[in-house]
Formats: structure tokens, sequence, C-alpha cells
């Protein structure tokens, strides 16, 4: 019964979902000839989202003005849906997510979407080359 009890306290609310990327350190020149794989990191994020599918609502932090909601979104559920504003189209896709422009929807950006062990590790790896 404890463990039962332990085991509901510790699933997370599927309406939240994290993603951690990774950026370069490139000037915006650059950025469209980036090969993300290879470059030098940079920095490391933690972004979370609140997904609402039934009103179709993407909210995060980094949207201040509009109050944390994203605009324009088509929701399916925390790890997939798109949201689109007058520069961009902001997609999450299975849980990673990404930044496209233009009719052809080309990636933009020197970042990519990681997953938590690789966050741990570029994050350790900055820090040790900080001291």
């Amino acid at each position: 019964m404890v463990i039962l009890v332990l085991l509901y306290l510790n699933i997370p609310d599927s309406n939240y979902h994290t993603t951690y990327t990774k950026h370069c350190d490139v000037s915006p020149q650059k950025s469209e000839a980036l090969n993300i794989k290879t470059c030098e990191v940079s920095s490391v994020n933690k972004v979370e989202y609140r997904v609402i599918p039934e009103t179709q609502t993407v909210m995060n932090k980094y949207y201040v003005e509009t109050g944390g909601k994203m605009k324009n979104c088509e929701v399916f559920n925390a790890k997939n849906w798109t949201c689109k504003n007058d520069t961009f189209t902001q997609v999450m896709k299975d849980g990673r997510y990404s930044e496209l422009k233009g009719q052809n929807l080309t990636p933009i950006g020197s970042w990519e979407s990681i997953s938590y062990p690789e966050y741990l590790y570029h994050n350790a790896y900055l820090l040790l080359k900080s001291l």
C-alpha cells in the first residue's frame, strides 16, 4: 500500500513537459551554416512548458509579454504541439523542441534539443571549463 502511494506521488503531471537544449557560440551570420553536432557548446538550457490541450494553450516563462502564453497553438498533448507567431513556427514533436521559418519550415537557431543525460554532461563540462 505504501509503495503504491509513493508511486502515485511521483507520477509527473502530463500537462507539463521539460526540454533541454545546447547552444553553440556563433554569430548570427554563421548560424545558417552551423553544424550543431560539431560546434563548441557555449551553454545549456532547461525550459518547462505547460500544455493545456482542452484550450489549445502552450505556456512558458519566456513569454512575459503575453502572460506566458504562446500564440496560435495547435495542441495534441504535452509532447506534440505547434505554435505560430509572426516570425517563426515553434514545434514540439515527440518531446523535441525546434523553431522553423519560412514555407519550407527550415530550422533556425544555433541550438538543438538534447536528452537529460546530455544536459547534465554539458552542464558539468561547462562548469569544469570555467574553473
